[in-house]
């Protein structure tokens, strides 16, 4: 069924996107991994195009990928984990079992996330891009249409930032943009929970040979911070508060 979508849009339209949403344990998924699908759908704003959202995951990662339909993707489909994992691989492991599974889809342009389980290194999308033998680009602010029929992204680093031309077919890791946030609509939610969300099997025969793979044991958030003490005395009086302090907690 994914396949004949994908055959679908190449007659209807000049670009065949997927956005890949990156789900992180087998019931939540972190909504900043979202940016996939934002990316995808602002540069589909643009140039046209046909947005699928893919999740390699289990059945729960479903509802998410019927919210990507009501932000504006076209259609999305579950590539199901094998039933041999008790939990979300490691980005190796789930860069392979997906480049197994669309490497024979007709695709223009993958977007990924930046920042999903892999400890924000954008390990999953590299990857996927090595897996699949294409081009790359990590760190991606905005994208624009070439007019080579390529894509040109801004790249954002701490210091600076680059414009490069990336040739077609092509991947790209995408930042969050919380400034240009899209969200559902009313009628997209309809069309999303009157939409069939198609299921297929995961493909790992890459010819890779043996490898060996760490295994994610959890994926967890980090304690909140507790709020720190405002002291509202005169300077003097301020600097001996924060030296008791500092010594009840063993600073100094």
């Amino acid at each position: 069924m994914l396949f004949s979508i994908f055959t679908i849009s190449r007659r209807i339209s000049a670009m065949n996107i997927i956005a890949i949403i990156r789900q992180t344990s087998a019931d939540s998924q972190p909504k900043q991994d979202l940016a996939a699908v934002e990316a995808a759908l602002r540069y589909k704003r643009q140039s046209g195009g046909f947005v699928t959202a893919l999740c390699l995951g289990t059945e729960a990662a479903v509802p998410l990928l019927r919210e990507a339909v009501a932000m504006g993707c076209d259609s999305a489909a579950l590539i199901r984990l094998p039933f041999c994992f008790t939990s979300i691989p490691e980005p190796t492991r789930y860069a392979r079992l997906l480049a197994g599974t669309i490497q024979d889809m007709e695709f223009d342009l993958i977007f990924t996330s930046c920042y999903a389980v892999d400890a924000d290194t954008i390990q999953t999308g590299f990857l996927l891009a090595s897996y699949l033998n294409l081009p790359q680009a990590g760190y991606v602010d905005e994208t624009s249409v070439s007019e080579d029929s390529g894509v040109i992204v801004k790249r954002q680093f701490e210091d600076r930032y680059q414009m490069l031309n990336l040739p077609t077919p092509c991947l790209i890791s995408a930042l969050l943009q919380p400034g240009k946030r899209i969200y559902m609509t009313a009628d997209g939610v309809t069309r999303a929970y009157a939409m069939e969300i198609p299921v297929i099997s995961a493909c790992e025969d890459l010819n890779a040979g043996e490898e060996s793979f760490v295994t994610l044991l959890s994926s967890c958030l980090k304690k909140e911070r507790k709020r720190g003490t405002v002291l509202t005395v005169p300077t003097e009086e301020a600097i001996s508060a924060v030296m008791d302090i500092m010594h009840k907690n063993h600073i100094i």
